[in-house]
């Protein structure tokens, strides 16, 4: 890994097959927030299965993860970036994000920082700038495609979508935060259908103090 350009991105180089030539893989953190992200999450502190091993295991593992998660990249594709086989990279990658889901599962579904007072400050900063009441967040559900599964084929199905996949629903506040995600869901469902089964109105609820009645009209706007 090195450090190119005015921001010193932080990247991960190989070379690539064409003569001369370099192919750089920018995981978009400096060197000292790269570091810093290693120390924050423990990553030295992962048990991987069947006793991989690196030197460095917790700056391998997030240069993995964010260099996996920046394009759709193939394993097989990486061997050349890290210098280890597709099914080490394999186990790497999954525990990684396997360790980071369970430590922060609970940050994911529903933030800390979306309390009632928070929301009322989204409530009142979307009424000063568009003259819209009683709206604090929007939900959305995003569809994933992937290739037709050997079985419950039907279950994963969108009939909207005309593919195989799954969706996720997550909740945007004005200020551009993504407070809270939940799935996947089955492709075939719909965006109400996944509201219901999120357990979004029991959330809600532990956050306001109001009636059922009351607590529709402050929801969200939900885009269909």
């Amino acid at each position: 890994m090195d450090r190119r350009g005015d921001n010193h991105v932080y990247a991960v180089r190989t070379p690539s097959q064409g003569k001369g030539r370099t192919d750089t893989y920018f995981i978009r953190f400096t060197k000292e927030d790269f570091m810093l992200l290693v120390e924050y999450f423990e990553l030295d502190a992962v048990q991987y299965r069947f006793r991989c091993r690196h030197p460095s295991r917790g700056h391998f593992a997030l240069a993995l993860l964010l260099t996996r998660l920046s394009y759709p990249h193939r394993f097989r594709e990486l061997q050349a970036v890290f210098g280890r086989g597709e099914s080490y990279l394999k186990i790497y990658f999954l525990d990684t994000l396997e360790y980071l889901y369970e430590r922060y599962q609970e940050l994911i579904h529903w933030h800390p920082l979306l309390t009632y007072s928070r929301m009322e400050a989204y409530v009142k900063a979307l009424n000063r700038c568009h003259g819209v009441d009683n709206i604090w967040g929007f939900i959305d559900g995003t569809f994933r495609p992937f290739c037709r599964p050997g079985s419950n084929q039907q279950m994963m199905y969108s009939g909207y979508k005309k593919l195989h996949g799954f969706k996720v629903q997550g909740i945007a506040t004005p200020d551009g935060l993504l407070l809270a995600v939940d799935g996947p869901f089955e492709g075939k469902v719909n965006d109400l259908t996944m509201v219901r089964k999120s357990g979004l109105e029991a959330r809600l609820k532990q956050v306001y103090t109001l009636s059922l009645t009351e607590l529709v009209h402050l929801w969200l706007t939900i885009i269909l």
